[in-house]
């Protein structure tokens, strides 16, 4: 099973980085991001739908992918799917280990990297394209995301030369 996006291209880049300018700690830092690098893989594994999840959690996902620049709120993606909002949010965290809130953040995020690597537009724009405020916001989410600013991921993915998916 393959596991790719940008927390997983961030901490790959940060190790590559390590490796690069090798000192006395580069064994302990390497292990340390390799640690986080299975962490980060095996959570992206087990929330990944099953087979079990109820059609309407599917349509709100399907939902979610379609309007996340517009930030739909928990009780109009409920509305749009025939739940109610906790039931919404219970099937969530049980199917998908996460919060539809966080669910929609890495939506955001993942476009955005995406966007980062893609085309030149400013990072400004792309987060605002993305449905965050403003830049700070945007690159404050985003590091804790991937581990990297927007402009040291899109950077990363110019001297690297492969595009993270």
């Amino acid at each position: 099973m393959c596991v790719r996006g940008p927390a997983v291209f961030g901490l790959a880049w940060r190790i590559g980085s390590e490796l690069d300018h090798p000192d006395p700690f580069t064994a302990t830092v390497v292990e340390g991001l390799a640690l986080e690098l299975v962490g980060v893989g095996g959570r992206e594994v087990a929330m990944r739908p099953s087979g079990g999840t109820p059609a309407w959690l599917d349509r709100a996902q399907e939902l979610m992918h379609a309007t996340f620049q517009t930030a739909p709120r928990i009780q109009e993606i409920a509305r749009a799917v025939d739940v109610h909002p906790v039931l919404l949010a219970r099937a969530f965290r049980a199917h998908l280990g996460t919060s539809p809130g966080r669910y929609l953040r890495r939506i955001r995020l993942e476009w955005a990297a995406r966007e980062l690597v893609a085309a030149e537009r400013p990072i400004a724009d792309i987060a605002l394209h993305a449905g965050f405020a403003d830049q700070s916001h945007f690159t404050r989410a985003f590091r804790r995301h991937t581990g990297l600013t927007p402009g040291q991921y899109r950077l990363a993915f110019l001297t690297k030369g492969s595009a993270p998916t």
